[in-house]
């Protein structure tokens, strides 16, 4: 466990691993298992749904931290955002605000892509849970000077990509339906 930290400087990527001291004998890490079921969850338990793609401007979106928003298509979001709970989508998820902060209550996800991207062009931006994305995660133009922080972690079936000035705090991954086998890490 410890901090991953990607920055840039004039445009050149910058960064390091604080790996934090070595541990000997490391526990067994599940990794992830993301299937149908697991989906079904957040779709079945959603507390708002939208049947067609959303896009959030200048809002709260979710009324508590225990909120699950459940949209079939694309979620974008504009200017000033706070999301309480997680946002679930079938498509993509595009950050193109100014500031976002995201806020949760015990172990849901912050934001899933089922079957797209999640793409960042923000700026100050807070997220605290797991960040899942079906195909790739994309930074637009992010810089060190408006970080994005991430209290989770990202996963991505595809490539995670210039997401520079993006500070990732791991906390392992346990939302509801998740599972996962144990497996040694070596390094």
């Amino acid at each position: 466990c410890g901090t991953v930290e990607i920055g840039s400087f004039f445009g050149f990527p910058t960064g390091f691993v604080n790996p934090g001291p070595p541990v000997n004998n490391a526990p067994a890490v599940a990794l992830p298992s993301f299937d149908t079921n697991f989906f079904n969850y957040y779709s079945s338990n959603a507390t708002t749904k939208y049947a067609t793609s959303k896009t959030f401007t200048n809002t709260t979106v979710g009324a508590s931290l225990n909120d699950i928003t459940y949209v079939a298509g694309n979620v974008t979001f504009t200017g000033n955002c706070t999301v309480n709970g997680c946002v679930v989508a079938t498509g993509d998820i595009n950050f193109q605000i100014s500031s976002l902060t995201q806020n949760q209550a015990g172990n849901l996800p912050a934001f899933m892509s089922i079957n797209g991207s999640i793409n960042f062009a923000a700026a100050s931006t807070t997220i605290n849970g797991l960040v899942y994305a079906g195909n790739n995660i994309n930074g637009i133009w992010i810089n060190a000077f408006t970080p994005i922080h991430i209290n989770g972690c990202l996963y991505a079936t595809g490539q995670i990509a210039n997401i520079y000035g993006t500070t990732v705090n791991y906390v392992q991954p346990n939302p509801p339906g998740l599972s996962g086998q144990n497996m040694r890490i070596v390094s």
